[in-house]
């Protein structure tokens, strides 16, 4: 899920950290999410990464109360959006550009001196992978290939804790990636950890100094087929430290027979969270950040969780709201009962009701939509009146 709020400007199209031309430098107090793991609005069963800025300068308003920033990072962190757009889509002159997912990914491999580690969903980056061929797999076969040299002939530590395949998804590239570059792979069993769910992070941390979190899957489409956004953040140990303490959770309960702690052991605790986040730096600009992660088991002590990040941002948004998902359902999707669960989708319709803000959320619609989220799309539309702003966009 992608969420962009505004708390001033009436109109951004892009979540960047650099001012817009024709922006002061120091623009009033901006709210940005980038929810960089595509949440679908199901219960503790969709483990996610969710990285919240607050970009600020001249003419602050008021930060809420809650919020009490620690110790600033010192170091030069540089932020970049990146996105994938399927080929044949082709948007307006001076339209919004960033850096494909594809070169982004590749600049990290090669910045790579000693590890790169990856959380994933699951493993298609090879034309072979799938039952039919395409010309457009050839990026993700360029950075499978540049990963295999990583680990083989630079002798890079790769680590990947991936999900556990569908019975009718083979792992071939981990297994090869383990086999002839000396990666290491650990599997994560929702289905034995929490009875159900799964591992949906997409997270490359090189050198705990850089890394991406975004919706691309580690899958070739998601590089030319489909519309994919992210955000790399490179030279910044002090975010990449903090997102190795959710790594280091992801390769604990990859280890066989483990079970989730009840309380996780000190090491892996954050004292960055929704209280107390980090004062940084991206791009010579001042901001507060923090991530937040889900689902709640896998949260040790002072880390924040995606539904609490998440209803805060939108709780605090003073002009508009702006979500982009594959999925909208206020409800479980991957447990054996179906649970209802409407956290966030309250949030958005007491913020259009109580507040003079607009929502705007746009769904994907494909062969794997649920058909309920329909009927939630469209409930959440009908309380849009004169007053009341809610639109809503399905793209086929």
């Amino acid at each position: 899920m992608i969420m962009e709020l505004d708390n001033t400007m009436d109109d951004i199209t892009q979540i960047t950290y650099v001012p817009k031309e024709g922006v002061k430098q120091h623009v009033t107090l901006r709210s940005l999410i980038l929810s960089i793991l595509f949440l679908v609005f199901a219960i503790a069963v969709v483990v996610g990464v969710t990285m919240y800025c607050i970009v600020s300068g001249e003419e602050e308003k008021e930060i809420p109360s809650v919020i009490k920033p620690s110790l600033p990072c010192q170091d030069p962190c540089v932020l970049s959006l990146v996105e994938s757009i399927p080929e044949n889509l082709t948007f307006p002159s001076g339209a919004p550009s960033h850096m494909s997912t594809y070169s982004g990914l590749q600049k990290l491999i090669s910045l790579a001196q000693h590890s790169i580690e990856i959380a994933s969903f699951y493993w298609t980056l090879l034309g072979d992978d799938l039952q039919y061929h395409d010309n457009s797999s050839w990026q993700g076969e360029a950075l499978y290939k540049s990963l295999m040299k990583a680990g083989e002939q630079r002798e890079v530590n790769i680590k990947i804790a991936q999900n556990k395949p569908e019975p009718d998804m083979a792992s071939n590239d981990t297994f090869n990636l383990a086999k002839l570059a000396g990666a290491e792979v650990r599997t994560l069993d929702f289905g034995r950890l929490l009875g159900g769910g799964i591992l949906h992070t997409k997270m490359w941390l090189i050198d705990r100094q850089h890394f991406y979190i975004g919706s691309a899957n580690l899958d070739w489409r998601s590089l030319t087929q489909v519309k994919e956004l992210g955000a790399i953040v490179m030279n910044c140990s002090c975010l990449a430290s903090d997102l190795g303490n959710l790594f280091d959770i992801y390769w604990y309960l990859g280890e066989p027979g483990v079970t989730v702690p009840k309380t996780w052991p000190s090491q892996y605790d954050t004292n960055i969270n929704i209280t107390n986040p980090l004062s940084i730096t991206f791009n010579d600009t001042m901001a507060t950040t923090y991530f937040s992660s889900s689902p709640p088991p896998f949260c040790a002590s002072g880390r924040t969780a995606d539904s609490d990040a998440i209803v805060s941002i939108i709780n605090n948004a003073s002009s508009f709201v702006h979500v982009a998902v594959m999925d909208y359902l206020p409800q479980s999707q991957f447990l054996n009962r179906t649970v209802y669960w409407p956290v966030i989708d309250d949030a958005l319709r007491r913020a259009v009701v109580e507040r003079p803000i607009t929502v705007r959320l746009l769904g994907s619609y494909w062969k794997h939509t649920p058909e309920q989220m329909f009927n939630y799309l469209h409930s959440l539309e009908t309380i849009s009146s004169h007053n009341i702003k809610i639109e809503v966009v399905e793209i086929v």
